[in-house]
């Protein structure tokens, strides 16, 4: 490292400490694209071995349980924009009823083999409900009914963000 460097990270006499600097030496004929890749790599590597050990600490119904409950609070997240959007704007998000039928074609799928597998019919009800309101949405109704589904999407929200916080407490 230089002195400009050394000023850079240190600051010189009377002045705040600035940002540190990074400066890369370089082989001759190797491209900073191989660099960053070969560092990425590592990190990847690093990554890796955390997963592989969260793999083998909760076995494979654990991690199936993981899986489950993230794909939960993902459906969870998407039912919320769901419910904001409609109670903000009375507009269902562009390709949110799509959204939400593939979610419902994916329930036995992604909750096989999981603890949540006995709620299946439960979640799939609601994504049909949330899919149907979504479906049919009419921000000419009578605002006491738009009321009432959006109540019932956000009791879906609570209610999958319930199951996903319940796999947190038992891992």
């Amino acid at each position: 490292m230089n002195n400009n460097n050394a000023d850079r990270e240190n600051g010189s006499a009377g002045e705040k400490p600035k940002k540190p600097f990074l400066e890369f030496d370089m082989k001759e004929g190797v491209e900073l694209g191989e660099t960053l890749e070969a560092g990425l790599g590592a990190i990847k590597g690093v990554l890796g071995g955390f997963f592989n050990m969260a793999q083998e600490l909760l076995g494979p119904e654990g991690m199936k349980n993981l899986e489950a409950a993230r794909w939960l609070a993902h459906v969870a997240a998407s039912l919320d924009d769901l419910a904001t959007s409609l109670a903000d704007d009375s507009l269902v998000p562009v390709g949110k009823a799509g959204e939400l039928t593939c979610f419902l074609e994916r329930v036995d799928d992604e909750l096989d083999g999981s603890k949540f597998a006995t709620q299946a019919a439960s979640i799939e009800a609601r994504l049909k409900e949330a899919a149907a309101i979504a479906n049919d949405w009419d921000r000419a109704a009578p605002a006491e009914s738009r009321n009432v589904q959006l109540e019932r999407i956000n009791n879906s929200v609570g209610y999958l963000r319930a199951a996903a916080a319940v796999n947190d407490k038992d891992e």
